[in-house]
Formats: structure tokens, C-alpha cells, sequence
């Protein structure tokens, strides 16, 4: 036998739940391009882009209990071409580069921190991830809806929506698919990379890659 039964896999190919998991979210992202085709008035001057970059950030960083391969340049690889077409309906609806710019740069960045963080907690620290990645992609965001449900405007900097999906990647972009007027006059290049969302992402990915490496140094000693 090559391994132990039941031992987890710390390399190589995905396995086949995850590449189901991104056929899955592949579908996710399609769906709104052609939805949006073929019945225009569903969606009106929503961005579709930022409609199709939401569920990679989800499947990007999925915790997982076990050691896992670094997988998210394939989804980078089975997304970019979404994003492109998603992108250029988008520039067909006249919503202007730069809010384009910056929906993709926030995404990319999520996208890769998330990815690598789940790879490297994965090894060193996957419970601890685990409830890292419910708190800023399931928690924030229901408690942020549920708080400002009322408030006839959910994509507003105001009241807890905005306090609260800020540091959220899931509504962070979900923001960008129909924001706000004052979001519009605000939102650039700068402010994507450097949103609470970005620096959670960020901050995420360097803190369990630091983890990894202190645990990989305790069992080499």
C-alpha cells in the first residue's frame, strides 16, 4: 500500500469534491451573464461582474479539515474568463472603467489571499481558519442584512450594513454590484485595495502563512 487509509492528502491533484465545488461555482458565476441576457430587466445596470467574482471568493477559501493542494490559481484560471465577459457586459451598460477596475482588483486580491490562507491554515491552524472564514463570509454578512433589513437600503455606508459588511469580502462585492451614489463618487483603485475587506484578506493570508511555518519548524525540531 502506498498510504494509510483515511490519511490526508497534502499534495497534487484537487480532489473531486473540490473540482465538483468549482464546476459549481463556475455555474454561479455564469448564471447572471445569462440571465441578464436574456431578460435584460432582471437585473437593470446591476454590475454583472461583480455579481460573477462573489462566489469565487466564497469556494476560494473554503476551510477544509484536512492538508490541501494550493488551488486557487485554478480557480483564478476558470474564473478570469468569466470576470473578462462579465467585465465587458458591463462596459456595454456604461458603468466606467474605473468602478470595473476596481471590483476586479478587490476580487483578485480576495480571491489569492483566501486561497493561499486556506492552503496554508489547512496544515497548521484549520480550525482556527475555520472560524475566521464563517465570521468574515457567513456571520458578517447575515448580521449586517439582518440589522439593516428595515433600513429600504442595503447597500449604503450607512447604519450597520455599512459598519459591518466592511470587513466582510462577500459584502464588500456585493456592494459593488448596485452601490450607492456616494459609494460611486468614492470608489477607486486605492479604495478597493485598501478597503477593510482587502486588509481582512490580506492580514488572513500572511497571519496562518506565518503559522505554517512556525509549525512545519516545531516538527522539524
Amino acid at each position: 500500500m502506498n498510504s494509510k487509509a483515511g490519511a490526508p492528502a497534502s499534495g497534487g491533484a484537487i480532489g473531486a469534491w473540490r473540482l465538483a465545488a468549482f464546476v459549481l461555482t463556475l455555474a454561479a458565476s455564469v448564471a447572471p451573464i445569462f440571465l441578464g441576457q436574456a431578460w435584460p430587466e432582471l437585473f437593470g445596470d446591476a454590475s454583472r461582474l461583480a455579481m460573477a467574482c462573489t462566489p469565487w471568493v466564497v469556494i476560494a477559501g473554503w476551510p477544509s479539515g484536512n492538508p490541501v493542494a494550493r488551488d486557487w490559481p485554478l480557480a483564478l484560471g476558470l474564473a478570469l474568463p468569466v470576470w473578462a465577459l462579465a467585465g465587458w457586459l458591463d462596459l456595454r451598460l456604461d458603468l466606467g472603467p474605473g468602478r470595473l477596475q476596481a471590483t476586479l482588483a478587490a476580487a483578485l486580491l480576495m480571491t489569492i489571499c483566501l486561497g493561499e490562507a486556506r492552503t496554508q491554515a489547512s496544515s497548521s491552524a484549520p480550525r482556527a481558519y475555520a472560524l475566521l472564514w464563517l465570521l468574515c463570509l457567513g456571520a458578517l454578512p447575515a448580521a449586517a442584512l439582518a440589522l439593516s433589513w428595515g433600513s429600504g437600503n442595503l447597500v449604503s455606508d450607512g447604519g450597520p450594513f455599512g459598519a459591518l459588511g466592511a470587513f466582510s469580502p462577500v459584502t464588500s462585492l456585493w456592494r459593488d454590484v448596485q452601490p450607492a451614489e456616494g459609494d460611486l463618487a468614492r470608489r477607486g483603485l486605492d479604495s478597493a485595495l485598501f478597503c477593510p475587506a482587502s486588509l481582512v484578506s490580506v492580514a488572513m493570508a500572511v497571519g496562518f502563512a506565518a503559522a505554517a511555518r512556525r509549525s512545519a519548524g516545531g516538527r522539524a525540531r
